[in-house]
């Protein structure tokens, strides 16, 4: 199955630009730390791969090589985020982390944003040895369409075409290597992509509106027991981004030096909030009810 993918994109007709666009995508998303670090990068990046015409096969072979690499070259994306936070650029980058939609592609963290840099260096080089190994494989392939005649009867025969089908993977069809190096770039952008990306925000948009508590709940629970290090349990959550307001209900904060004592319990918690507030991954409390003293877990 690995060979067949590696040479179906040797074989294949995509052009230079479908052949750099999936290597230099596929390999910065192989390089973003984690969905739930940098969201907003991970979805970017998925989406501008469904929506160029790139080479869906191509990005994720080189993607999962990317992933690899990533975890050896880790210290080296830190070291890059870290000149570029605290460096001259910081003043940019703070405008970026503190603005709507752009703080939650995680910036602030030093993986992330140096993991961007590692991604498109490694994806560019990638794009660059590919692209030069398979034109050099398809000039060769069709100077012997054009000048060798045992080349021509050989590739006519049915036999042959099977085994390369089976074992090195599809080709491109009837066009010739002549034509295939004459194009360049194609058509940039993928129809089907469109609809996809489309029918995908849908999809979001309504499995979110059916299990939005439990959306919610997931990320407050994860994010407080990040924070506090011990475990946090909620019994329900609810945003109303029409009245600006979000309910919590059963809020219980273990000590994290003390497992068996709640460090913090509310039945209700109410925070006013909005969209934009949401959008910079801010939450001001506004009002607190029947808050109870810690106490001593049953």
């Amino acid at each position: 199955m690995f060979l067949r993918k590696i040479g179906s994109i040797i074989r294949g007709d995509s052009t230079p630009f479908q052949i750099a666009s999936a290597c230099v995508i596929g390999a910065m998303l192989g390089f973003v730390p984690g969905i739930l670090q940098a969201p907003g990068i991970a979805l970017s990046l998925f989406l501008l791969l469904i929506l160029l015409n790139a080479n869906l096969p191509l990005s994720v072979l080189v993607g999962l090589v990317a992933r690899l690499a990533s975890l050896a070259l880790m210290p080296l994306s830190f070291a890059i985020g870290r000149s570029l936070l605290d460096g001259p650029l910081q003043g940019l980058f703070k405008a970026m982390i503190n603005a709507p939609v752009l703080a939650l592609f995680g910036f602030e963290y030093y993986v992330a944003t140096g993991g961007l840099v590692c991604g498109l260096i490694f994806g560019g080089l990638a794009a660059w040895l590919l692209a030069r190994s398979i034109h050099g494989f398809r000039k060769k392939m069709a100077d012997l369409e054009e000048s060798s005649d045992k080349y021509k009867d050989l590739i006519a025969k049915k036999s042959v075409k099977m085994f390369l089908w089976l074992f090195v993977g599809s080709g491109h069809g009837k066009k010739t290597y002549q034509d295939i190096l004459s194009k360049k770039v194609g058509n940039p952008i993928r129809p089907l992509g469109i609809v996809f990306a489309a029918g995908l925000i849908v999809l979001f948009s309504i499995v979110y509106m059916f299990s939005r508590e439990a959306i919610v709940v997931m990320a407050l629970d994860h994010s407080l027991e990040r924070v506090n290090g011990a475990t946090v349990d909620i019994e329900g959550a609810e945003v109303d981004l029409d009245e600006g307001r979000m309910t919590i209900s059963g809020l219980a904060v273990a000590n994290p030096n003390q497992l068996d004592t709640d460090l913090f319990r509310a039945s209700k918690l109410q925070a006013d909030i909005s969209t934009k507030d949401l959008l910079r991954k801010r939450l001001h409390l506004e009002r607190e009810s029947r808050i109870q003293n810690p106490v001593e877990s049953c």
